[in-house]
């Protein structure tokens, strides 16, 4: 076969030479607004504006509402074993997407808020070496490889350091129940548990996954018009 001639193969781009097409979007933003402007920030804003009016419209259809703010008076049918004040039974229950969205801000917020001694540990401790483990220990634990660093800090210091820090009783004990509990980066707070649940049921109601731009548009909506009702009911 014969091999193809060095002018008959297509010249390498040169990215410097390179001509970068600007859209015509950018060009009128651009125009509108002058150079400085944020058109990467204008363009996001744009499309999630795109994407709420077509959800809206979904669920407008789905749960047979004129108006998303409607979903506020979206009656769910709990049933009489359901307690209220449990928020896993309530997940459970609940196909409202409002309820949901709400329970998933409350549970974003709690998730950020949340402190614990496992919490601590989770965060501020990186390792142990083998020998504190059979210090402190038994060296035939099943704990996790990734856990072992020669040169961590002895364990009774880090603990030491800990309880200063966060303003609660640390032990050793309580490390090495962790450490034999969970792998590193592996545990996750309650709040933050149940926030994710929240998205998996939300996701199973109206099959798109909650966004933070969209719980916000949602409750807002609702929100509203509660506040509406309220004072001006006729």
């Amino acid at each position: 076969m014969e091999k193809a001639k060095s002018k008959d193969l297509p010249e390498p781009t040169d990215m410097k030479k390179a001509e970068v097409k600007i859209g015509a979007n950018f060009e009128r933003h651009i125009k509108k607004h002058g150079e400085g402007s944020d058109y990467e920030g204008f363009a996001k804003r744009t499309a999630q504006k795109v994407t709420i009016s077509r959800h809206d419209g979904f669920l407008c259809e789905k749960f047979n509402v004129y108006n998303i703010a409607h979903l506020a008076f979206v009656n769910v049918n709990v049933p009489e074993h359901v307690d209220l004040s449990n928020p896993v039974e309530i997940i459970e229950t609940t196909t409202n997407p409002y309820e949901l969205a709400k329970m998933w801000k409350d549970l974003e917020a709690d998730a950020k808020n949340y402190v614990s001694k496992e919490t601590v540990i989770s965060e501020k401790f990186y390792g142990l070496k083998k020998a504190d483990l059979e210090r402190w220990g038994d060296k035939n634990w099943n704990i996790s490889k990734k856990w072992f660093f020669e040169d961590a800090i002895a364990i009774d210091v880090k603990v030491e350091a800990l309880s200063e820090e966060c303003g609660m009783e640390i032990g050793i004990d309580d490390v090495l129940e962790f450490v034999k509990s969970y792998k590193p980066g592996e545990y996750k707070n309650p709040r933050l548990v149940l926030k994710e649940r929240v998205e998996e049921k939300f996701k199973e109601v109206v099959g798109f996954q909650i966004k933070d731009y969209y719980a916000e548009h949602l409750i807002k909506s609702c929100e509203f018009v509660k506040v509406s009702t309220d004072q001006y009911p006729f």
